[in-house]
Parts: structure tokens; sequence; C-alpha cells
């Protein structure tokens, strides 16, 4: 155990960046297959709401204003289909919903991390507060 912090600081010492570069692969990675899971489960449970969503945007506006609502189309699909109908096309949506959010997550991050090491948006310090105020 001590040799291998031993080992680590020489590495750190000469300026290896082994194992920093093998940390951040792993972090990508992990970044990605955890946007992905987070995606797909969040599509998974909203999808019936996106179903009743999608039945309102399309019926007609000559349709009487209660068979327009939420509850009312809730209800005509499970009545007329079964709940299943509401999980209809999910497949699909997760296919979709999975590269997606596997893309979007390390993106997002590697953008946050460019930005607050160029200073945009980081944490405030005293010294910018002090020269927001002396201007």
């Amino acid at each position: 155990s001590s040799q291998l912090s031993a080992d680590a600081n020489v590495n750190a010492k000469q300026g290896s960046n082994t194992t920093t570069s093998s940390h951040t692969a792993h972090t990508w990675a992990a970044s990605c297959v955890a946007g992905g899971f987070s995606g797909a489960f969040t599509w998974g449970l909203i999808y019936p709401f996106d179903m009743i969503k999608t039945r309102i945007q399309t019926t007609p506006l000559e349709m009487p204003l209660e068979q327009r609502r939420i509850t009312y189309i809730y209800r005509h699909i499970l009545e007329r289909h079964g709940w299943r109908f509401l999980f209809r096309g999910l497949g699909v949506t997760l296919l979709r919903a999975f590269p997606v959010n596997a893309i979007i997550f390390p993106v997002y991050e590697f953008t946050l991390m460019q930005l607050t090491e160029s200073g945009v948006g980081g944490p405030r310090t005293a010294k910018d507060t002090s020269l927001a105020t002396a201007s």
C-alpha cells in the first residue's frame, strides 16, 4: 500500500499523466453510461404523459373542450386500448434516448469544465468583488 502511494508520488513528481488519463477516460465513460441510463429511465417514466400530450395536440380544435382535456384523453385511451397503449413506441424512443443522453452528459460536463477553467461562470472571489466595486 505504501509502495503504491510512493509510486504515485514519483509519477506525479515526474509529470506522468498515466493515472490522470486513465481516471479521465473512466470518468468520461462513466458519464456516458450514466447519461444513457438516466435518459432512458426518464423517458420510461414520462412516456405515458408524452403519449397523452401528443393525443391532445393532434385532437381537432372542433372537438368539444371536454374531449380535449387530459383526464378525458387518459380515460378514453384506457377504455378503448388498455394501459399498454400508453407505452406504444417506447422501444424506439429508448433506442434513441440512450445514445443521445450518453453524448449530452459528457459534452455538458466538458463544456462546464472548460468554462470554469477559463473563469466564465465560476465562483466569485474577493478580488473579483473588489474590482467590480472599484469600477
